[in-house]
């Protein structure tokens, strides 16, 4: 029987204030699981997810997992990452060819770790419902299941809570039922894809476009298919690019950007293999007809790129595609919605747990609305690029391309951590803090200004980036709770990675104390960084869970830039909240009570000054000024003995100057 019945289903169990969840997660793919695995682990008890899918999807959809999305998903415990890795492919190098040109290399680049211990040197293929797959049981060991065939029908926020309205497909002797379920949640995080039920009722405009050509994906298995296996290829040509990924199965992922014309020679309802090899055969890509079989996935799309005018309204946040939407060139967007799971998931954690202020979940939409943005301008332009086909503007836009790929430290510096997601930062928000005490002018003059050079111009970790992963000799200090009271352990020097470290340590906030090289060491340096270590983890209360003393042996003080005794809070997704010279408990504490709004930790009202000191700015126009001076007499002819003795003074000056900072640069 095929009866529908219609009844309304009593709410779970409510808590002590009116509620039966803390977070609500809607929507089961990546982005949503991923915030609730992230949830539970940062303490949250009531999660609940919920998909209108009676079951997953099969289909491949998005299939590349950037470094960075590797990263946060190898942190995340179980045995995430063996299932992920036992099961996918890497991808170690990307190419773009010309393939009117015998598929003539444009860009050929390699990906490796860059010196970064761990990093995933490539791009992870798996198909998205295998990543489902994995999160699904990561998130059952942290007992929570997906309930599944429950469309979201209706929302109210009534500023204490969310009052939501779901309707649930089930059966009942036979028939088909659908029940009514109410359900009252503190917070409601919508990851319900780009059609978003969550971001309608919320009135958020999705501004944007819709792109005019159309594509077509094919997913199937390519017997002696003329590509590498582990190389992702952009081919470009007269007939627009074509899109090539190979999967861990022996299958291959091929998009084809379709002019009209080639959109009505092909089947209406999907490409057929028949087209699948007349499409690779005008592209200059020879294989056999009887060599295409087993296809898993044939499907045409058109391609948006569109933003949500904000992420949140209230106590409803929107993730992934139900904020941002954009061509499929360069695997940003399921990467983009991971991120804003792991950002979004630990500022909810603190808040529900009553261990930070409402206002820290304002930095959500402030900090990933603007790195999205970023993000999707680059697509665009991207996409804009490749899919031109006037032979004038291909012509001038390959050999720019030969060019740019030439310049080593482009490709490797800017363009693969841009396209692993490891270069955007934080450093816009109101989170990332940096904390510089003026250094003694009277006794460090060159010290005073090569300090602040260093913060403008020298190459360094700061306030808002990501912590790079590498190995090194350290001193673990952690806390932990004996008899109600916080109480921190110094632990033997051992070695591991930072983001080891960082993943055993449990999911607070987490610091790492340089101890200052013997050339920058000042009066005011504490003597004991490990002692101070301890107390800044007692006074904290339990919101810095572990610090790391790092010795001054350690090569890691260049790749931060750091010279001086220095200390970086380093926040629970990964990335510097505060970076801190010199070292002061006071100035930490408040940072974690008038920033993050920590309930546990009293503010002492001082964050050292974090302007710019105009000691080094006046020094250095007074010198730009005397030097102008000087050249301004010996131009004119009137120059004397005295002003030439100037300028030989000025000279010396500056050149140890130069040296002082040369020294901090490198």
């Amino acid at each position: 029987n095929n009866r529908l019945i219609s009844k309304t289903a009593k709410t779970h169990a409510m808590g002590g204030d009116n509620t039966d969840a803390d977070v609500l997660v809607v929507g089961a793919g990546p982005t949503g699981l991923l915030a609730a695995v992230c949830l539970r682990l940062h303490g949250v008890e009531r999660v609940r997810i919920v998909d209108a899918l009676d079951t997953p999807s099969r289909w491949a959809k998005a299939v590349g997992l950037q470094p960075r999305s590797v990263e946060i998903l190898r942190q995340i415990g179980g045995t995430v990452r063996d299932d992920l890795f036992d099961h996918g492919s890497l991808a170690s190098r990307l190419v773009i060819a010309d393939y009117d040109k015998e598929f003539e290399p444009l860009v050929r680049a390699e990906f490796h770790p860059n010196g970064e211990t761990g990093k995933s040197s490539g791009i992870l293929l798996n198909e998205q419902w295998h990543n489902e797959e994995v999160l699904t049981k990561r998130l059952r060991e942290l007992g929570v299941k997906v309930e599944r065939g429950k469309r979201v029908e209706s929302y109210r926020d009534t500023g204490k809570f969310v009052k939501v309205a779901l309707r649930c497909k089930g059966s009942e002797g036979g028939n088909k039922v659908e029940t009514e379920e109410r359900i009252n949640a503190r917070y409601v995080v919508g990851c319900d894809g780009a059609h978003s039920v969550t971001r309608k009722h919320l009135g958020i405009a999705f501004k944007g476009e819709r792109f005019p050509r159309s594509y077509a994906l094919v997913h199937a298995m390519v017997d002696d298919f003329p590509m590498d296996r582990q190389t992702i290829r952009i081919d470009l040509g007269r007939k627009g690019w074509i899109f090539t990924s190979p999967m861990a199965d022996g299958s291959w992922i091929v998009v084809f950007d379709l002019s009209d014309e080639e959109r009505a020679a092909c089947s209406p309802d999907r490409p057929s293999l028949e087209d699948f090899h007349r499409l690779l055969s005008e592209r200059g890509i020879g294989v056999d007809r009887k060599k295409i079989h087993s296809p898993q996935w044939q499907s045409y799309f058109n391609v948006h790129s569109r933003q949500a005018e904000r992420y949140s309204v209230g106590r409803i946040f929107l993730c992934g595609d139900a904020a941002h939407i954009h061509s499929p060139l360069g695997g940003q967007g399921m990467n983009m919605g991971l991120q804003d799971a792991h950002n979004l998931a630990w500022k909810l954690a603190l808040v529900v747990r009553g261990e930070a202020g409402e206002s820290l979940l304002d930095s959500y939409d402030s900090e990933r609305h603007s790195v999205d943005r970023d993000v999707l301008a680059l697509v665009e332009t991207m996409h804009a690029n490749v899919t031109k086909r006037d032979p004038a503007y291909v012509l001038v836009r390959n050999n720019a391309m030969r060019a740019i790929s030439s310049v080593q430290f482009i490709v490797e510096a800017i363009a693969l951590p841009t396209l692993g997601q490891t270069a955007y930062s934080y450093r816009f928000s109101k989170l990332s803090v940096e904390s510089w005490g003026r250094v003694p002018f009277p006794r460090h003059p060159l010290k005073r200004r090569s300090q602040n050079l260093l913060r403008v111009f020298g190459r360094r970790i700061k306030a808002g980036d990501r912590v790079p992963d590498f190995d090194l000799n350290l001193i673990d200090i952690s806390g932990h709770t004996l008899d109600g009271e916080f109480r921190a352990v110094q632990r033997e020097e051992k070695q591991t990675s930072l983001h080891r470290w960082d993943a055993s340590g449990g999911k607070g906030f987490k610091v790492l104390i340089f101890d200052g090289l013997p050339t920058h060491k000042l009066k005011s340096d504490k003597d004991d960084t490990s002692a101070f270590a301890m107390s800044l983890l007692r006074a904290s209360q339990g919101v810095i869970t572990r610090a790391v003393v790092i010795p001054v042996d350690s090569d890691i003080y260049n790749k931060f830039g750091v010279h001086g005794q220095c200390l970086m809070l380093i926040r629970p997704d990964g990335y510097v909240g505060l970076r801190q010279e010199p070292l002061c408990i006071n100035s930490t504490l408040s940072y974690l009570a008038e920033t993050i709004k920590a309930t546990q930790v009293r503010s002492h009202g001082i964050i050292c000054a974090t302007g710019q000191d105009p000691a080094a700015g006046i020094i250095l126009s007074s010198l730009l000024c005397a030097l102008g001076y000087v050249g301004y007499n010996a131009w004119m002819g009137i120059a004397t003995a005295s002003t030439y003795g100037i300028g030989a003074f000025l000279t010396g000056f500056g050149a140890i100057t130069f040296r002082e900072v040369r020294r901090d640069w490198k």
